[in-house]
């Protein structure tokens, strides 16, 4: 009576025992296709770009912001944020003054090396 009174949906998921496993299979699955993608793209040696497309120009340098610069960006920003971020951007704001040098000391060393700072990079442990 409970299938014809309250169905259940079926699960989008594979059909699977083991939860773990079955999360390992999907990132393997992904990890897979984008190796193939890379290395398809390895072997692409001509672009074709439309003429459109030709006279645009290269950024290969960005300026350096100051911190009233950053201050302005925080600001503005959204305070949305998900259970994954390290920093909420509501406390981020709340905190702006804490932050804000070494903020925007990894912003610019970020645009000068084009480079975003992970945990452990080098590059950013000798700065702070």
């Amino acid at each position: 009576m409970d299938k014809i009174l309250d169905p259940k949906p079926a699960s989008p998921l594979p059909p699977h025992k083991d939860a773990e496993i079955l999360a390992c299979n999907f990132g393997e699955f992904f990890t897979d296709k984008i190796n193939k993608i890379r290395q398809e793209l390895d072997t692409q040696t001509v672009i074709n770009l439309p003429d459109f497309a030709k006279d645009v120009p290269v950024w290969s340098t960005f300026m350096t912001l100051s911190e009233n610069d950053i201050h302005k960006l925080v600001i503005k920003a959204n305070s949305t944020h998900c259970k994954l971020d390290p920093l909420p951007t509501w406390l981020l704001k709340e905190n702006i003054d804490v932050f804000l040098s070494a903020l925007t000391k990894i912003v610019n060393m970020s645009f000068q090396n084009g480079q975003f700072p992970t945990i452990r990079s080098k590059l950013w442990s000798n700065h702070f």
